[in-house]
């Protein structure tokens, strides 16, 4: 397929098979042999990690963690935790609050893990509350956007304290 045809069959052909993939899969074209391969991230029975990915995306509490992998033992799941956080993949945060005490996981954090883990409980817990909010969580706007009637109100999660600026 590389050796023979054009640009745009080869673009063609390479779109067909970046479609057939699954998720933890990627091609790869070697130089050596100039070839199309494909390999899995997760070798034979998918483990624990692969799910974490999935489940990590947002922050999760390591009680809903364990909960929703329950076809893997405790063990097992912590380990893949510990690996994962050892590789820098992983971020985790421990909350002492009453409603939402415990550890909390998450993947590709965009700011520093506390930040992130609070500004998803913030807006889960306007959504129990029966406000609407969408997090923007961007460093050129608010965190969070809440909706109240027709109003909408910024809200900004800050940690540690600022510095008061002297003239």
């Amino acid at each position: 397929m590389i050796a023979g045809g054009n640009e745009l069959d080869r673009f063609i052909e390479v779109k067909k098979e970046l479609r057939k993939l699954r998720q933890g899969h990627a091609i790869a074209l070697t130089t050596s042999n100039v070839e199309l391969v494909k390999f899995g991230l997760f070798k034979g029975r998918e483990d624990a990690s692969y799910y974490l990915f999935k489940l990590a995306k947002e922050p999760i509490s390591e009680e809903k963690l364990i909960e929703r992998l329950s076809m893997f033992g405790r063990e097992e799941i912590m380990k893949s935790v510990n690996m994962l956080i050892g590789r820098g993949l992983l971020g985790s945060y421990t909350l002492y609050a009453k409603h939402y005490k415990g550890r909390y996981y998450m993947l590709k954090q965009r700011n520093s893990i506390e930040h992130d883990i609070m500004v998803h409980l913030i807006s889960v817990h306007l959504k129990k509350f029966g406000i609407g909010n969408k997090i923007y969580n961007t460093s050129y706007g608010p965190d969070i956007i809440a909706r109240i009637g027709r109003k909408r109100v910024a809200r900004e999660y800050e940690q540690g304290e600022k510095a008061e600026r002297k003239r």
